[in-house]
């Protein structure tokens, strides 16, 4: 109950600080509830909502992804080629092609971490500049420009039933991840790897497969989030996504999601996800302001690991308490 407790004064927290930025929003920054302007944060920033999910699932197992944002850029840069260079490939086969290549490096770093146990920050911190060197390479340094889109691919930024379809995407992937989280095998082991690997070993878990399905879930959306991302700005450069981690590692850390592994709670992250898009709205409409967003993501990873650390400590006193009496 007391955990459970923590979790609902976090939702709580991060409510009231909702709350707080769009009072000052309605002062500073009326803008910022026009319809047009509220559709189009979210459809920019969802792309990193997307990330988020995948993200979730691999520091649930007590490990972390660094290679995110070239992951994207690897699998955007090749199906946007593929679709210059190549008109008549259906957009389907495109998609197809460009969630593989995510799936692929997602498999690469879960191999790394996994069954060669190499430390997740050392593994992905070289995958990324594998990744991105690749895209550099098979790019040849230049961009897709949007004289070179097909209809039927720009067509992926379109939208149904008043919302674009990146949103949509990101409605149902969130949907299929709280349901496996929630409800599947899989999605529990997830918590059980990351809370304790050695007595997940003992019940029988495969840990090392478990922490690969999480980098192949993550590399997967992360390839998914490419195509999309090139579908809604019509181009495409070998540097997108530098830097992208920090956006999603924050949302993460923010929702309660333990860096340590085990804990997590899906609708503080999606919570989470609704205040950061808040906050880079609000700050980018503030002059000058938008200067300080980077500096603002680091303070924020440090300050939700340091409540989650302390979350976590006072979880610990009062079951050891509770079992003293």
């Amino acid at each position: 109950m007391k955990i459970k407790k923590l979790i609902d004064n976090r939702q709580i927290g991060l409510l009231g600080a909702i709350a707080v930025l769009l009072i000052l929003a309605v002062f500073l920054t009326p803008s910022l509830f026009q319809l047009g302007t509220i559709h189009l944060t979210i459809r920019n920033y969802s792309v990193v909502g997307i990330l988020v999910l995948g993200m979730m699932a691999v520091i649930l197992t007590g490990g972390i992804d660094l290679s995110i944002g070239s992951e994207l850029a690897l699998s955007g840069m090749l199906t946007s080629l593929l679709m210059a260079e190549h008109p008549e490939i259906p957009v389907l086969l495109l998609i197809v092609i460009g969630v593989a290549v995510g799936l692929l490096c997602g498999l690469i770093n879960g191999v790394l971490v996994g069954k060669l146990y190499i430390q997740p920050i050392i593994a992905t911190l070289a995958t990324m500049n594998i990744y991105r060197g690749a895209t550099y390479f098979v790019s040849g340094g230049k961009w897709v420009t949007s004289s070179q889109y097909t209809d039927s691919f720009a067509h992926l930024s379109g939208g149904q039933f008043g919302l674009y379809n990146i949103i949509w995407f990101l409605l149902v992937l969130s949907v299929l991840m709280s349901i496996f989280l929630a409800y599947t095998k899989y999605g529990r082991r997830l918590y059980a790897v990351g809370s304790n690997e050695t007595s997940s070993r003992i019940a029988g878990i495969k840990a090392s497969n478990i922490k690969i399905l999480a980098y192949v879930i993550m590399g997967g959306l992360a390839g998914l989030a490419g195509i999309l991302y090139s579908a809604n700005y019509k181009s495409f450069a070998p540097n997108i996504g530098i830097g992208m981690e920090m956006d999603v590692i924050a949302i993460c850390v923010l929702g309660g999601v333990s860096i340590t592994g085990g804990r997590g709670n899906f609708k503080s992250v999606v919570t989470a996800f609704i205040m950061m898009t808040l906050v880079s709205a609000f700050l980018s409409m503030l002059p000058g302001m938008s200067l300080w967003t980077n500096a603002l993501q680091g303070s924020i990873i440090i300050v939700a690991v340091i409540v989650n650390l302390l979350t976590e400590r006072i979880a610990e006193k009062h079951a050891l308490y509770s079992r003293k009496i």
